[in-house]
C-alpha cells in the first residue's frame, strides 16, 4: 500500500504516521516529536516522500525514518552508540551535506554537538566510524 499523506506541522506528520500504524511505539513518537523535520528539509517538509535537499541529493520519506526506528527501538537507549539514521554519528561524503548538517541541528539542538552526544563527519559512511565502534545498532 502506498500512503502519501501532508501534514502542515511535525505534530500533524507524526499523527499521521502514527494513523496508519507506521509508528507503533510512544518512544519512536516522541522521539520524532522532538525533532522537526522542518529544520532539516525546506520544502513540504511534513509530507511523506523524499525531499531534495540540495548536492543532488534527498532525505528519505518521513516513513522510511519511523520505519528505521522502530526497527531499532529495542538497542536504542540512552547512551547507545550507532550510525545512520543521525544515530550519535551522521557520516557524509560531501563536505556541503555535512555544513548542512551541522547547520539544521544547531537550529533547534546545538547541545547535542557541543556535547559530543552527536557528530558529523566527512567521510564513506560504507566504511563506518572506527573511533566511536563498536556500535549498539546499526
Amino acid at each position: 500500500m502506498l500512503l502519501c499523506f501532508k501534514g502542515s506541522t511535525n505534530s500533524e506528520l507524526v499523527g499521521n504516521l502514527q494513523r496508519y500504524s507506521i509508528i507503533e511505539s510512544h518512544r519512536v513518537a516522541a522521539a520524532m516529536e522532538k525533532v522537526d523535520r522542518g529544520d532539516f528539509v525546506s520544502e513540504n517538509p511534513y509530507q511523506d516522500s523524499p525531499q531534495y535537499i540540495g548536492y543532488g541529493a534527498t532525505i528519505s520519506a518521513p516513513h522510511m525514518h519511523a520505519y528505521a526506528l522502530e526497527h531499532l527501538k529495542d538497542c536504542l537507549n540512552p547512551g547507545s552508540k550507532g550510525c545512520g539514521s543521525g544515530l550519535t554519528v551522521g557520516i557524509d561524503h560531501m563536505k556541503g551535506l555535512t555544513d548542512l548538517s551541522v547547520r539544521n541541528i544547531r537550529k533547534n539542538h546545538a547541545d547535542l554537538l557541543e556535547s559530543g552526544r552527536i557528530k558529523i563527519v566527512l567521510g564513506d559512511g560504507r566504511e563506518g566510524y572506527p573511533s566511536e565502534a563498536p556500535y549498539d545498532c546499526m
